[in-house]
Order: structure tokens, then sequence, then C-alpha cells
């Protein structure tokens, strides 16, 4: 039997489920300055997560291959 519902169908091409036009749209209409600005803030956040996993779970034991 065949599903009615909408949202049970395969999109059209891969691009239509990976792409959120909204923030497509949304990150077009920033300036440079505030999409730098943006990933800057993202940067630091991350860097603070990986700082607390630090301080919480120490330094990551190093494997062959990543070590220097």
């Amino acid at each position: 039997m065949e599903s009615k519902n909408p949202a049970a169908e395969k999109p059209k091409n891969s691009l239509e489920s990976a792409v959120d036009e909204s923030l497509l749209a949304y990150t077009l209409s920033m300036s440079y300055e505030e999409r730098l600005l943006q990933h800057e803030r993202a940067r630091q956040t991350i860097r603070e997560l990986q700082n607390a996993r630090k301080a919480i779970y120490g330094e990551p034991e190093q494997s062959p291959e990543n070590a220097t």
C-alpha cells in the first residue's frame, strides 16, 4: 500500500533535504563583518568547550597518529 503522507515522500534531490533555506537566507542577509563576527563567536565557544572538557577529564592520551 502506498503512503499518502507527504512527509514520507523522498526529496527530489539531495539538496532539497540538506539545505535550510531560511538559514541560508538569514546568512546571506548579513554583511561580511557580521558573518565574520558570528564565526569568531562560534570558534570562541568551541575553545571554551574544549577547555571545559580538559578541565573535567584532563588531556586526552595521544595516539601514535596524533603524536608530535
